[in-house]
């Protein structure tokens, strides 16, 4: 007890002692500073600019406490004093005024803004006296963050001083202060005439990006936009700025063209003038003055980043646009080829990762005044050059050692000039294929066919080595794949194109584009089909759906790719991914057949051939087909279109046709509606109350009528006016979509139809089919490289084709003055009383020649001529059928997948509707009939056979037709026709004529056993194309 109180009691003295000890230092420390205060006020007061010793005593610590008046008379004396201090005393001097700077810029309880120009102006003076004085690292940073809260608080006087300083400052917050958009750094320093300031701070600024571009691609992918908008800004409205002639073709170019290729983030492009709100589960967009709009949130900004994609506003979209246009671009002939292919590169890729229509403006932009401008073959060969000249050329030539070059070339920066090239060539023979004559093709590439032919083996090798082998690649940790896989399906396309162009041109070899090696079973390829049902489980994607968008990285699809490796062979998944990206380099016979599995497949999935089927019904009139077939079936979904269909024909006397419907009154009414429909006359346009829904182009092929088109555009600009029209514009829409599904069933069914559509049709299927739908292994990714070519028009339009192009060869500016050309179109349509109704619609909007003038039509000149055939050529191929185009496609697939129709090119397709253009093979026919009433081996049937072969190939494809419809045969043989071909005897009356019922392919011949008498009646039959009339 005495040991633990006397433990307490020194405890306490201890205690006592330490406060004790502590109260004197306190008071020591207390009369230290009171002391040094009162001696630096002294020093202050009495100070007359000449001990710099002094100053750098009591500035710093006095600076915020006494008169704002009495320290920037300090620094006036100091200005004074300033030249005549050494080297050394000048950096002291800069250290302590730096410090201060800082110290009263972080005080928010005070306004110092004279006392902080004041301070500002002895710096500069400072770095006048000597260049050399620099700020000390951690000075810098502290100092650079100080004079950029200045300026954001609104001081503007700070941006005088950023400006001038640039040199000298940090360089990361000045990159934040230059891309920050609610910062107007550029209209400040115009507005306050800081010009050759900035010009300077924006060449240091842009020279530290360039020295540190791992930086630079390391930022985000909204502040590489942001610094692309502000430099062209800088560079193109403000023309003040333009001083500095090095700043554009020494930094800021290769800076945009480094910038614009590592935005690796896809972008989308919204209305400035419109805001964004939630509205339920989804996104809407609404007029900001609509009144009865919901309650809105705040306006969207004009850049933002949205899950996997970046959303711009249209008004900062423009403000991108002159780093496209070639006469802003001042500095063209003083870049290298190289820094210019470079350059074209990169605005092609920028073109390739925006979304929407803006896109298509963009690159058409460059693809005229940067890829095809005149007197540009330098430019194309030194492309060329560069691709060709590499090691791995060659080794992709021959095939050997591909695989050693391939990640080289996909991950690393090694092969990025390569790629430029590439980019560039590409994209110039994409538009030689698209914008000229089969005639004109050879001259127009530049490059010699042997190298051509060299150029395509090159990138079919690359692209099969790709398809199969980067699914395997090991990716780096920081791969992003945009870059890559954008250029990938460029390359993918160019060779659907070089393809559909070898097809006219006979360019390669016979065979060359079959791949060898892959000539699997049947048997091992249809065991994969269910697996690619299960990833098409939804069985119609179309634009409206929220997961509709392209996958970046289409080949590397890891729940795809997973599912593949769990259930099919390598081999067999090798052979899948060539049928989705690159389906010609399997033979046409095997798609055919693979196409057939999947209609078979489907069959048995959706119980189309079941015993007992539930079959929708329709009483058909002969004399309205279009319209009673449209009210019986144009509401069933796409799966019951696939069904059975129970039709009952009604004669032109209002009686019921005889007849059950076991499926050959339902071939029947495809035939005949197809007929009725689709085939222009003035008769079917009669019996369809003047609707006229395709036209025959000049070779008599048939694409949808444009007539619709402007029909809606007449509507427009006169909205009072009530035309009388067979249908609503709805009613109309609806239509297509129900002769698509028509379509879609005769081919699901195996009915071969004896029309023919024009390539551009079959092209636009395909390629809206690429665009809206998903491939074959489930993929959203568009590759189709047969689009519509300036070849194409031709056969619409063949006076308009030669028109076009006598403008591309005119070179004398009068001679377009003279012909006074504008961007518009002039056609007409027919109302349901049959009169006519002329609109003209513009290629390009109207524009002012003067800002008081009225809006006109552009005129045609020899600078953009170009851009005319293009606009036209897209008009007429393509545009003015586009809404019909997409509800028809709509049908079309909804009967058929659409992933079994992009295995074919439009040729192909061709075939697959009407039959193989090849000769009826008559063997094959005798091996694939039925007989009724008569034996193979009676005289009459040899006779037949024997008269069939004698046939020329016209009257064969007339007998094939009179008897199944169609003067082709189907595309596997008759094996494939359904009902089988089938001969009956009709009696021994032999001075009847040999009948057929098409609906059911049945030949009904009286037992004539004489070859010649059978010749006569069927020759007579076949041309007067008797049928059921004549039974």
């Amino acid at each position: 007890m005495f040991l633990k109180s006397a433990q307490i009691e020194r405890q306490k003295r201890e205690q006592l002692r330490v406060r004790t000890n502590s109260a004197i230092t306190l008071q020591s420390a207390c009369r230290r500073y009171l002391d040094l205060l009162s001696w630096r006020k002294s020093l202050s007061e009495n100070w007359n600019g000449c001990s710099i010793v002094h100053f750098k005593y009591f500035f710093p610590y006095l600076v915020k406490v006494q008169a704002p008046e009495q320290s920037i008379g300090q620094l006036r004396l100091l200005h004074q004093r300033l030249p005549l201090l050494s080297n050394e005393e000048l950096e002291e001097i800069e250290e302590t005024i730096v410090n201060t700077f800082t110290l009263l810029v972080s005080d928010d309880d005070h306004n110092h803004n004279e006392l902080e120009k004041e301070i500002l102006v002895s710096l500069d003076k400072i770095f006048t006296l000597d260049n050399s004085v620099t700020f000390g690292r951690s000075h810098n940073q502290h100092f650079t963050a100080a004079l950029v809260s200045l300026y954001r608080n609104g001081e503007v006087f700070a941006l005088a001083y950023i400006l001038k300083f640039s040199g000298r400052l940090s360089m990361k917050p000045l990159l934040t202060l230059f891309i920050d958009p609610k910062i107007s750094i550029i209209q400040d320093s115009v507005s306050h005439h800081w010009l050759q300031e900035f010009d300077t701070f924006e060449k240091n600024l842009l020279t530290y990006l360039l020295d540190d571009k791992k930086y630079l691609k390391d930022l985000p992918n909204t502040d590489k936009l942001l610094l692309l908008s502000n430099i062209s800004i800088s560079l193109y409205q403000y023309p003040e700025l333009k001083s500095n002639k090095n700043l554009t073709s020494k930094t800021a170019l290769p800076l945009v063209q480094l910038a614009l290729s590592a935005v690796s983030q896809k972008i989308t492009i919204f209305d400035s003038d419109r805001l964004q709100v939630k509205k339920g589960p989804s996104e809407n967009i609404v007029n900001a003055n609509d009144p009865y709009a919901m309650e809105m949130d705040s306006p969207i900004d004009d850049i933002t980043s949205v899950g996997c994609s970046i959303s711009i506003s249209s008004s900062f979209f423009d403000s991108l646009k002159p780093l496209f246009q070639l006469n802003n671009f001042r500095f063209f002939h003083e870049l290298t080829p190289n820094n210019l292919i470079g350059y074209i590169s990169a605005l092609l890729h920028f073109a390739s990762i925006i979304e929407g229509e803006q896109a298509n403006s963009l690159k058409l932009n460059i693809d005229i005044h940067w890829i095809l401008k005149e007197k540009n073959t330098d430019l194309i060969l030194a492309c060329f050059n560069s691709v060709s000249s590499l090691a791995f050329y060659d080794s992709f030539l021959q095939n050997r050692r591909v695989a050693e070059f391939l990640p080289s070339l996909i991950f690393t920066e090694q092969y990025r000039s390569w790629w430029d090239s590439l980019i560039v060539f590409q994209e110039f023979l994409s538009n030689i294929i698209s914008l000229t004559s089969d005639e004109k093709f050879y001259k127009a590439i530049i490059i010699s066919r042997d190298d051509l032919t060299n150029f395509i083996r090159f990138l079919k090798t690359f692209v099969i080595e790709v398809l199969f082998k980067y699914r395997d690649l090991s990716k780096p940790a920081n791969y992003n794949p945009l870059f890559f896989m954008q250029q990938f399906k460029k390359s993918l396309s160019l060779l659907h194109m070089l393809y559909m162009k070898d097809l006219k041109l006979k360019i390669l070899e016979k065979n060359f584009w079959i791949l060898s090696g892959y000539d699997l079973e049947m048997g091992s390829i249809s065991s994969a089909i269910p697996i690619i049902d299960k990833i098409h489980n939804d069985t119609f994607f179309y634009e409206h759906k929220e997961d509709d968008g392209e996958s970046v990285d289409f080949l590397q699809n890891s729940k795809l790719v997973q599912l593949f490796k769990n259930n099919i062979p390598k081999k067999i998944v090798d052979f899948f991914y060539i049928l989705a990206y690159a389906p010609f380099m399997v033979p046409f016979e095997k798609r055919a057949e693979i196409f057939h599995f999947f209609i078979e497949y489907d069959k048995h999935n959706n119980n189309v051939n079941e015993w007992f089927p539930t079959k929708a019904e329709g009483v058909i009139s002969r004399d309205n087909m279009l319209f009673d077939s449209y009210n019986s079936f144009g509401n069933l979904t796409g799966t019951e279109f696939k069904r059975q269909f129970s039709v009952q024909f009604v004669n032109k006397f209002g009686e019921t046709e005889a007849g059950i419907d076991g499926g050959g009154l339902t071939k029947e009414l495809l035939t005949t509606l197809v007929a009725s429909t689709f085939v222009p006359s003035e008769e079917n346009r009669k019996n369809n109350k003047g609707l006229q829904l395709f036209k025959e182009a000049v070779d008599y092929k048939l694409y949808c009528n444009p007539e619709f088109f402007f029909k809606l555009q007449y509507e427009r600009s006169h909205p009072k006016e009530k035309i009388p029209y067979a249908c609503t514009n709805d009613e109309y829409l609806k239509i297509s979509r129900f002769l698509g599904m028509v379509i879609g069933k005769c081919l699901y069914d195996n009915v071969l139809l004896d029309i023919s559509f024009t390539s551009f049709f079959l092209n636009t299927c395909a390629t809206l089919g690429s665009e809206y739908f998903k491939n074959l292994i489930g993929e959203k990714i568009s590759v189709v490289g047969h689009n519509n070519s300036f070849d194409e028009l031709k056969n619409l339009d063949l006076s308009l084709c030669r028109s076009l192009n006598y403008i591309l060869v005119q070179t004398d500016p009068e001679k377009f003055e003279n012909m006074s050309l504008l961007f518009t179109v002039d056609d007409l349509f027919y109302d349901e009383d049959g009169n006519t109704h002329h609109v003209e619609v513009p290629l390009l909007p109207p524009q002012r020649r003067s800002p008081n003038s009225a809006l006109e039509p552009v005129p045609v000149t020899v600078n953009n001529k170009m851009q005319f055939v293009r606009l036209m050529t897209s008009f007429k191929l393509s545009k003015q059928t586009d809404l019909v185009m997409k509800y028809f496609v709509e049908g079309l697939f909804q009967v058929i997948k659409p992933y079994w129709l992009l295995l074919f090119n439009p040729f192909e397709l061709q075939t697959l509707i009407s039959g193989d253009d090849d000769a009826i093979d008559i063997d094959d026919l005798q091996r694939n009939v039925e007989y009724g009433g008569f034996l193979e081996s009676d005289q009459t049937v040899h006779d037949l056979f024997t008269i069939l072969r004698e046939f020329s190939r016209t009257d064969r494809g007339k007998f094939v037709k009179f008897v199944t419809s169609s003067p082709k045969q189907p595309l596997l043989g008759f094996k494939e026709l359904n009902p089988r071909f089938g001969i009956r005897n009709s009696g021994s009356d032999t001075s009847r004529l040999p009948t057929a019922s098409t609906c059911v392919n049945l030949l009904k011949i009286p037992d004539y056993k004489d070859k010649e008498l059978l010749r006569e009646k069927l020759l007579y039959s076949i041309n007067s194309k008797a049928g059921f009339d004549l039974s």
